[in-house]
């Protein structure tokens, strides 16, 4: 007989599983769209050209460090470019 405690942390972890997956195919995805290869966003995450190597294929297990790193240069790359003169004029700051 399976106790509930344990039932409990078995859906807890396909849930977090199925969330892993869901959010490393949403990855691929962006890196599809933006024609990113696996090289270029390693280079451009200071990565090891190795560890995105098989960002397309099953077997491809990134750690919790990796993801985190590519996180942050989506964000950054994602921003809207800001052209000097908009700051003063968007948010009313006199430089000078």
């Amino acid at each position: 007989m399976v106790s509930q405690q344990a039932n409990t942390n078995y859906d807890q972890e396909i849930t977090l599983l199925c969330d892993i997956d869901v959010y490393v195919q949403g990855l691929r995805q962006w890196a599809t769209q933006n024609k990113v290869s696996p090289y270029k966003l390693a280079i451009a995450c200071d990565l090891s050209a190795s560890t995105l190597q098989h960002m397309y294929t099953e077997k491809w297990n990134p750690t919790l460090a990796t993801l985190k790193t590519i996180e942050i240069y989506k964000f950054h790359c994602e921003l809207p470019p800001i052209r000097d003169t908009q700051l003063p004029l968007d948010f009313g700051i006199n430089l000078e």
